[in-house]
């Protein structure tokens, strides 16, 4: 299944549109491979999600084809490993793929 369409359905990423920005700015990796929204998602994979405020490293251990309840949703992958950004005063955020959902 397509990797946007993997991190909605699994609850990772509230919507798809923002899901596939994520893919295509370069935030999600695929077995250390970094991954478009169109990239193919298999049972087994690794996948490493940078979010503006932690890293998620997970495995894929389920497919959808459709919206799912939050508890089976759930059952789509498992957490590997879950890491805090924590920014100094003075260091700024490096450019995210979600700048654009900053208001001015």
């Amino acid at each position: 299944m397509r990797l946007d369409q993997f991190l909605r359905y699994s609850r990772l990423i509230k919507r798809r549109p923002l899901a596939k920005s994520l893919a295509d700015g370069g935030a999600v990796d695929i077995e250390g491979k970094t991954a478009k929204a169109s990239s193919q998602v298999e049972i087994g994979d690794v996948l490493r999600i940078r979010l503006e405020s932690k890293t998620l490293r997970i495995r894929v251990t389920g497919e959808a084809r459709r919206n799912l309840s939050k508890k089976d949703a759930a059952e789509l992958f498992e957490i590997l490993e879950e890491s805090a950004h924590v920014l100094d005063e003075k260091e700024e955020q490096p450019d995210a793929p979600l700048d654009f959902l900053k208001r001015s």
